[in-house]
């Protein structure tokens, strides 16, 4: 049931500090992963669980190449073998029915003096037999993962993320290389190539907040505030920065395979209106191994493109920069360290560590020119932003019939602020958190039973700054700012600690049964429940108090008539500067109003319910995977029915040509912030200063509440999607269409109160469901089936063309439901009307190859982006129409932009087993200057920004 309440006081917490309560997530986190019965450790022994995979074939008789390139693309799998080991003209019977991988490649390769090896990337190699199972060389290889994979899946796995230049080790990073994932239009901002935090995506138009990530299933979003409206760090006494959806940070040096679900989404998922982004985490290597390995990226290795405008104040700016807005000085670190093995036959650990810190240097606390007139308070400090990652995983086969697993994910993140032309104004904004997961497999005689159990525990929080703020004048009490400055000169403190978390527990019972003919068709039917209780909290632990500048009146003295000296908002000192309102000579200063924020916290609370089925059939030619997810929760109370249905018809019987179609509902999350905020004044009082004893009285409530919640529906897409696929030359050609439309989408609107809600304020806003978006999205992917092997290189890739056509009332769910008449290109038009011009290029293309050179143990990653100009709409002032002036907007043409980016991976052997390592990724290679935009939209002359120009980033390790 949920549950929402404010409380006006909180018990003092027995963690004094944010860095202690910490420490106990983590130690509660190990003894969950250690102590869980049996030492639940544990996915399965790597290999038989591999192998013991069952799929549906259906291989018709074909020469064996062919056979095996379908037997990949069914299994989903990545297959190599030396051209020599089977001409072209060998026949193959095929294959039909239901099987594990072993018993299927058994089968095709029967009479053959064949065998196979499993690579450490998780593909397959075919042998020549047991003495040739030290050959490692390929002349002509066939490797397939796209095409095993249906439309709208794509699967990325570990070798392929190694090759590439993926420069921060972020699993977003990974994602620009797919053609239905947009980013912000400021992710590669050339001002600040230090910030480390996960980046915002957009998957085929719907929001960037309401995507699903996943780590091994289970989800790590945070759904605190993922996407409120642009509020800076140190810019509010009771906001925060909306959080990233990503809640957590993964490096992909742990991941096997990130799989990405854009379209025709299986009913096994939900919560998102996006997409699907799934994390599967290694299983650890059987003998014992590990490596290290250090990283660094630094401005001396930057190109920065800036506005030739600007180019001397980004260089060496003026300004204070509180939120490090620019970084023309900086140091990114990162240190890796993985152990793993397997202590006993069945038993299997890893472990990693990996920290990523950025140093930002040389920001200005004081605008120069107020440093320069006397300012004795510290004008310069560096800045700090830290990730790490402390992961734990175990895998214990029970027996062949038994695999329990535990796993654990400790990602705190801290990125340093302060408040600008302040003294003692520093704080840290806290995000990320602790997840740990359990999971128990049992092969059954109905199918495999799936158990996962998940806990995690996020937080958007701001911590360690001063508990008060005070804006004073400059005196000699008050002497450590600006002496020229009419008033809040003397600044002290920040805007206090607020801390926000969300904790998830989380089951998931899956049961994959086993395959079953009914009259003439075959069926694989997997079906599954989640049940879910999500806590969010928003609160602060101690008392904060404000003191603002347009506060302070005149006073001879700071005592009370009680006797009682005030020393801390009150300064008898003469005030030295020259304020707005009259003031006697030689009188001090003293505030007559203060705000209290008190002790409390807001919570929200919401169970939730689902359960799924969906059916795999195969009859002849045509496969149709039918399935339904009900989802209900407490919050909304509607029971919400999502359909999914793909269709595809292999034409020929031999994988050749493909027709699929598909019909689907996704229903997204619902966000925190909108029901944190109901209740949020009611913890905000303030106090008036007697003027004639000097004494605060009662405190009075300083406002009614601005948030009404109306009778809320869970957003929802429906998509459409129509593909063709087609082998030719063993090349895999794909066409498809997508189109979206969503509907219920949050929106904000301002009300006016008429009195009949008293506990309301005059001006209120209430969240509805009047957003919508639709778009229209068509993609064509070109992917070589067999490796192009030229001169003792291997070369794989794909190539791909995207095209987009996005249409949506809002931004953000704090955006304004804003009907509101204004001119756009001349004509008029509602302001929701506007066109979107973010997360969106008409025309893309990408271009995606990896190729090794075994000779030099070198490996080449090279993504290449290039993306359509666009059109930026600016707010240009306003024009009179009809008898009003009404806001008036144009259209800023942006150019196109192009990309090169390119990881070399080159290898040291020091014996059998160990290595040593170097990787090189050159961002923008080409260094071309891609404009992003303007910086501002409300004016045509603002400041352009740009994209990052070539940079590097070097890693130098060692593997054994």
């Amino acid at each position: 049931m949920t549950c929402e309440c404010i409380s006006s006081k909180k018990e003092e917490s027995v963690y004094k500090n944010p860095s202690a309560k910490r420490l106990h997530r983590l130690a509660l986190g190990i003894s969950l992963a250690l102590l869980a019965p049996t030492n639940l450790m544990a996915a399965t022994s790597t290999e038989n669980a591999y192998l013991e995979q069952r799929h549906h074939f259906n291989i018709a008789p074909q020469s064996l190449p062919d056979a095996l390139l379908s037997f990949t693309q069914q299994a989903g799998l990545r297959l190599s073998f030396d051209s020599g080991l089977i001409p072209d003209d060998t026949p193959s019977p095929g294959l039909h029915g239901e099987m594990s991988v072993q018993s299927a490649l058994t089968r095709l390769l029967a009479g053959l003096n064949l065998t196979w090896e499993r690579q450490g990337d998780g593909s397959l190699m075919l042998l020549r037999g047991p003495e040739q199972a030290q050959s490692v060389l390929l002349q002509n290889t066939l490797v397939v993962d796209h095409g095993a994979l249906p439309q709208g899946n794509t699967r990325y796995d570990s070798e392929h993320l190694q090759s590439m230049p993926i420069r921060q080790g972020q699993i977003t990073e990974a994602l620009r290389q797919h053609p239905a994932v947009s980013f912000d239009r400021n992710s590669l901002s050339s001002k600040t190539p230090a910030d480390l935090a996960a980046e915002n995506v957009s998957i085929n138009g719907a929001k960037y907040w309401d995507n699903r990530f996943s780590v091994d299933g289970v989800s790590m979003n945070n759904d605190i505030n993922p996407g409120g409206r642009t509020v800076a760090a140190n810019s509010s006494f009771t906001d925060l920065p909306a959080n990233t959806s990503q809640g957590m940070n993964l490096d992909i040096s742990l991941l096997q395979s990130l799989e990405v679900y854009d379209s025709n989404v299986p009913a096994e998922y939900g919560g998102f209106t996006g997409g699907v982004i799934d994390a599967q985490t290694r299983q650890p290597k059987r003998e014992l191994s590990g490596s290290l390995s250090m990283s660094i990226a630094r401005d001396s290795w930057t190109e920065y493109h800036i506005d030739d405008r600007y180019r001397d104040d980004f260089y060496d700016s003026g300004a204070a920069d509180g939120n490090a807005d620019s970084q023309p000085k900086f140091r990114t670190l990162t240190y890796r360290a993985t152990l793993e093995g397997h202590p006993s036959e069945n038993l299997g650990l890893i472990g990693s560590v990996v920290r990523r810190q950025s140093d930002i240097q040389d920001k200005n606390i004081y605008a120069r020119d107020q440093a320069n007139n006397g300012v004795s308070a510290p004008t310069r400090t560096d800045l700090a932003q830290t990730i790490d990652n402390l992961f734990l995983k175990g895998v214990w086969q029970v027996s062949d019939r038994l695999t329990l697993g535990s796993t654990l994910n400790y990602a705190p993140q801290e990125a340093e602020y302060f408040n600008i032309n302040t003294l003692d104004g520093s704080f840290e904004m806290e995000s990320g958190g602790l997840q740990t997961i359990f999971n128990a497999d049992w092969q059954g005689g109905w199918g495999t039973w799936h158990h996962i159990l998940g806990w995690s525990e996020l937080e958007q929080s701001r911590q360690k700054g001063a508990d008060y703020f005070k804006a004073w004048y400059y005196s000699a009490d008050k002497d450590w700012a600006d002496p020229t400055q009419r008033w809040n000169a003397a600044m002290e403190g920040s805007y206090g600690n607020i801390e926000q978390t969300q904790k998830r527990l989380g089951y998931d019972l899956k049961l994959d049964l086993q395959p079953f003919q009914f009259a003439t068709t075959q069926h694989n039917v997997k079906l599954g429940v989640n049940l879910d209780r999500t806590k969010a909290s928003y609160g602060r632990d101690k008392e904060y108090i404000q003191a603002n500048g347009v506060d302070l009146i005149a006073t001879g003295t700071c005592t009370t008539a009680s006797g009682r000296l005030d020393s801390e908002y009150c300064s008898a000192s003469p005030v030295l500067a020259n304020p707005f309102t009259p003031w006697a000579d030689g009188q001090g200063q003293m505030f007559r109003r203060l705000y209290y924020y008190v002790p409390g916290e807001i919570e929200a609370e919401q169970d939730s319910l689902a359960v799924f089925v969906d059916d795999s059939i195969q009859w002849r030619n045509l496969s149709v995977r039918a399935g339904l997810r009900a989802e209900r929760n407490d919050f909304a109370q509607d029971l919400n029915l999502a359909p999914r249905l793909v269709l595809s018809w292999d034409v020929l019987g031999n994988g050749g040509t493909r027709l699929i179609a598909g019909a689907n509902r996704y229903y997204g999350r619902d966000i925190f912030d909108v029901r944190l905020r109901q209740g949020r004044e009611g913890l905000r009082y303030y106090a008036l200063r007697d003027t004639a004893t000097l004494e605060f009285g009662e405190r009075v409530l300083a406002a009614r509440n601005t948030t009404n919640l109306a009778d809320l529906k869970t957003p929802y897409d429906d998509e459409l999607t129509l593909g063709i696929e087609q082998v030719f030359f063993d090349t895999l050609f794909a066409l498809r269409y997508v189109q979206r439309n969503g509907e219920d989408q949050l929106h904000r609107r301002p009300a006016s109160n008429d009195g009949s809600r008293p506990d309301l304020a005059t001006t209120y806003y209430e969240y509805t469901n009047d957003g919508s978006t639709d778009s229209k999205h068509y993609y064509l992917t070109i992917t070589p089936l067999r490796t192009l092997s030229l001169y003792g290189t291997h070369t794989d890739g794909s190539l791909s063309f995207s095209w987009s056509d996005i249409e949506s009332s809002n931004r953000s769910y704090d955006d304004d439901f804003d009907e509101t008449l204004v001119l756009y290109k001349g004509k008029p038009i509602r302001a929701y009307e506007i066109p979107v011009d973010n997360f969106t290029r008409p025309w893309s293309a990408r271009l995606v190859a990896s190729t090794r050179i075994p000779a030099l143990n070198l490996t080449l990653g090279n993504f290449i982006n290039w993306r359509d100009g666009y059109s930026q709409v600016i707010r240009n002032g306003r024009t009179p129409y009809q008898g009003q002036n009404i806001y008036n907007y144009v259209e800023k043409d942006i150019g196109s932009a192009l990309t090169w980016d390119m990881r070399a991976g080159w290898e040291l052997p020091l014996g059998k087993t160990e290595a040593a390592f170097v990787n090189l990724d050159v961002g923008n290679l080409l260094n071309r200057r891609n404009t992003i935009g303007s910086s501002s939209s409300t004016s045509l002359t603002a400041e352009i920004d740009y994209e990052l120009g070539r940079n590097y980033t070097l890693e130098v390790g060692y593997r054994f």
